[in-house]
């Protein structure tokens, strides 16, 4: 395994399972030490679900990793790009063993109460793809995507629709002869398009997730890496004005960086991100949620409740904004449980979710409303009422060893859909579907979604 590789699995760590950082450190220069360190990250994560961002950066690396013990298995990015298409393949050969693929959504749209999007990827042995399925009220459907020219391999962590017919999907590709760069496609209501998206830096540049506004104007946002080890990432945005992509300033936070995971767009003009900063002090460490805001010319920096200095780690992976002055960011908190903070046009403010200290942190929300959310942590929901979180009885789907629900889209307080994945078996990395489930404004149900795979 390549020296590059063990950096961008643990950056990957660091930046989406916050309560793993400290086991994905090890000396500049100390390669040798790395499987002490993955062995030590293995068993953080054997404790936590799998986060879909956990694999948002592991296609910017040129190689394949094992974490020790058996615990996770990252595939490989170098894949032709002939193997990147979408056919019924259920499981590959890869040695004496049968390598089953790996079918996952990361991100899902829902402009309408009878239209959602939902994208993510494919993995089956070495090869690893986009994957998008569009949903029309009753059924989901395989929607082909447009590959970049020249990659590998590639992957969508974000997708934000204003309507039914535009669409905008954010991830990253790997290119042999570029490397990691940000990837953005666009839906006009029949066919994907691949779209040109600078790069602000020269390697580990993926987007985690985009916002649409209107139908001409969405950002997206993510990291990319100013660090030699990949420890160091710095924030950045890309907005796009229904022509191209151009990269935004952002206020630099964090010592030594910071990272956006998720971004909410109540218009072209008014825009709220969500992440984490990294700080340093006497007791070590740490990391603490951060927002930031677009006002149309500058985006400023917010430090909801929390300090990255004393050792503590905790993060936002989702935000949504119903107004402009109404937000809704969750996470990770100190503790490990669900965080939520609440932005009501002054300053961010902590809210009491449910399960603090008896379940794992939340990975996305979607508010409908200003007194109405939904927000969803891997096994279990939680919904606000306009005055309090409560945990919410979601089905787990039949046979599933594992269950992760990573986003969730609401077009009104009775029509939410929930994505994610279950594993079939107790592998981290193979055999694992795609999820759907909706919310009707009583019960949550199970959708089927077809499952495809890259051969």
């Amino acid at each position: 395994m390549s020296g590059t590789g063990v950096i961008q699995i643990l950056r990957a760590i660091v930046t989406w399972r916050p309560s793993c950082r400290h086991s994905a450190q090890f000396p500049a220069g100390r390669k040798k030490l790395f499987v002490v360190c993955l062995e030590a990250v293995a068993q953080c994560l054997r404790d936590s679900p799998v986060s879909p961002s956990l694999r948002r950066l592991r296609l910017t690396a040129s190689g394949a990793a094992l974490l020790a013990a058996g615990a996770l298995l990252i595939p490989p990015s170098a894949a032709s790009a002939a193997a990147a298409r979408i056919a019924p393949v259920r499981s590959a050969a890869q040695g004496s063993a049968v390598i089953k693929p790996a079918d996952e959504f990361m991100a899902v749209s829902c402009p309408t109460a009878t239209m959602c999007m939902a994208v993510g990827d494919v993995v089956l042995g070495a090869t690893q793809t986009m994957l998008a399925e569009r949903w029309n009220g009753h059924r989901w459907f395989v929607t082909p995507l447009a590959h970049p020219p020249g990659a590998t391999a590639s992957f969508l962590t974000g997708v934000s629709c204003s309507s039914a017919g535009a669409c905008s999907a954010v991830g990253s590709e790997f290119d042999p002869s570029t490397g990691g760069g940000p990837l953005a496609e666009r839906w006009n209501g029949s066919s994907w398009a691949v779209q040109v998206t600078p790069s602000p830096g020269n390697e580990g540049v993926p987007f985690a997730a985009v916002s649409c506004g209107s139908a001409v104007s969405c950002t997206a946002v993510g990291y990319y890496d100013f660090g030699a080890l990949g420890f160091t990432p710095n924030t950045f945005a890309e907005h796009w004005n229904g022509r191209r992509w151009t990269v935004q300033s952002l206020p630099p936070v964090g010592n030594p960086g910071a990272d956006l995971s998720a971004v909410s767009c109540v218009s072209g003009t008014a825009c709220t991100a969500a992440g984490y900063y990294e700080g340093t002090s006497d007791q070590g460490p740490g990391t603490a949620p951060l927002a930031m805001r677009w006002d149309g010319s500058t985006w400023v920096a917010e430090l909801p409740p929390g300090n990255a200095g004393q050792n503590d780690t905790s993060g936002l992976t989702g935000v949504s904004c119903p107004a402009p002055s109404t937000c809704t960011a969750v996470g990770e908190s100190v503790n490990g449980g669900p965080l939520a903070v609440r932005w009501d046009g002054t300053m961010w403010r902590t809210q009491m979710a449910a399960g603090e200290f008896a379940l794992l942190g939340f990975n996305g929300v979607s508010c409908p409303s200003v007194t109405a959310c939904i927000a969803i942590g891997g096994t279990y929901g939680q919904r606000w009422n306009g005055g309090k979180w409560a945990l919410q009885n979601i089905p787990v789907p039949a046979g599933a060893q594992g269950f992760n629900l990573t986003a969730v889209s609401c077009t009104s307080a009775q029509a939410c859909t929930a994505v994610g994945s279950k594993n079939m078996t107790p592998s981290l990395v193979s055999d694992i579907l795609t999820v759907a489930e909706r919310w009707n404004g009583h019960a949550w149900v199970l959708q089927a979604t077809p499952s495809p795979n890259p051969a």
